[in-house]
């Protein structure tokens, strides 16, 4: 295991750039983004489309990787590019940047993680197609290995899918080829499979609405939701859908459940958990749709009442929960105009996030 500190250099830009995001968080009350493939850290005026450069990961060639996450952890941001040798640590403070190498045995593997999570100071790694679980203690920066069962994937490959959910001590990831999913108790470091019934055709995402998981489809348009308290399991269907993964995840808000589609041949759904029925979500599908010709390259997030997705090839949307509206941004890579950001004063020239961050 190695890590490198390295200060990262200001990036110029000699023109406003609308840019490709591939992954979002908010933290402390601000948004931050990496963008897909060239790997730039961004401070995100979602109101007005603005962003501002904080760092940039790909100062080498092997981080050119088109597929991000990003989990805030103190005062840094954890950004996970899926295809490379290292997880990235970005410090808010001093916008430096530390690598640390995976282990030797993950190096050869081509596609290496699919979904992360951070539980305390320890930070899990779930991989596409490897059969075992990846933990980085981060008080010592030191890696464990968490070997999974064979029988857990009944034979088949070990491919997961993004969007596990994490309740109380228990982790659970759906498994794109197997009717189930994986639980991960993180009092012992033990994983165990649960089958989900009348499910043949695997799972894409899994939203959390209290003790219960709706279980989204790989493919097709039968939703499951399982109670974790008791396993009970109830089935509802949406009309006829044989897109390859065709949701991209959702998120819960209110009473309601909001599925995203991962490509355009698909509806945006709305799930009423009280009801348990099923309701497009028109406003998104008349603007989404009708112009979306690519595919989503986020998961679904949620900031205040607004779910956004970013989708190819610079566009992201913005649907609002509270009144079914949508609205469209393009992000402009630029300095951020005088004027308030979410609630805090900036200047013209690059805000000061050290400074911010002292005061709070």
């Amino acid at each position: 295991m190695k890590m490198v500190d390295k200060k990262m250099e200001k990036y110029e830009l000699n023109e406003s750039q609308g840019v490709q995001i591939s992954a979002v968080c908010n933290h402390r009350g601000y948004t931050y983004a990496v963008t897909h493939y060239t790997g730039l850290i961004l401070l995100v005026d979602l109101q007005n489309g603005y962003a501002e450069v904080l760092g940039e990961i790909n100062q080498r060639k092997e981080f050119a990787t088109p597929s991000y996450k990003i989990i805030p952890y103190k005062d840094s941001l954890i950004i996970i590019p899926f295809d490379h040798d290292s997880v990235v640590f970005f410090n808010l403070l001093t916008h430096e940047i530390s690598m640390i190498e995976l282990p030797a045995s993950i190096k050869d593997i081509t596609h290496k993680f699919i979904d992360a999570f951070l539980n305390g100071d320890d930070l899990y790694l779930f991989g596409y197609a490897i059969d075992k679980i990846l933990v980085l203690d981060m008080t010592t920066y030191c890696f464990r290995d968490l070997q999974i069962k064979d029988s857990c994937f009944n034979g088949e490959e070990a491919l997961w899918a993004r969007c596990g959910v994490k309740i109380g001590c228990n982790y659970f990831v759906p498994l794109m080829k197997q009717s189930g999913m994986l639980c991960l108790n993180m009092l012992n470091d033990e994983v165990s499979y649960i089958s989900i019934k009348g499910c043949k055709k695997g799972f894409s995402a899994i939203i959390q609405q209290d003790n219960y998981l709706w279980m989204i489809p790989s493919k097709g348009s039968l939703f499951h939701r399982y109670n974790t308290d008791d396993g009970e399991i109830v089935e509802l269907s949406y009309g006829k859908h044989d897109t390859i993964y065709p949701y991209q995840g959702g998120v819960n808000y209110g009473n309601s459940i909001y599925v995203i589609p991962a490509d355009s041949n698909n509806a945006p759904l709305r799930i009423d958990i009280r009801s348990l029925t099923v309701s497009v979500l028109e406003s998104y599908e008349k603007v989404v749709l009708s112009s979306w010709g690519g595919s989503g390259i986020s998961q679904p997030f949620l900031i205040q009442d607004e779910i956004g997705i970013c989708l190819e090839p610079d566009r992201m949307v913005m649907y609002s929960v509270k009144d079914d509206t949508i609205r469209e941004i393009n992000v402009h890579v630029k300095e951020f105009p005088s004027g308030a950001i979410q609630g805090h004063m900036i200047n013209e020239k690059m805000f000061s996030l050290k400074n911010f961050l002292q005061t709070i």
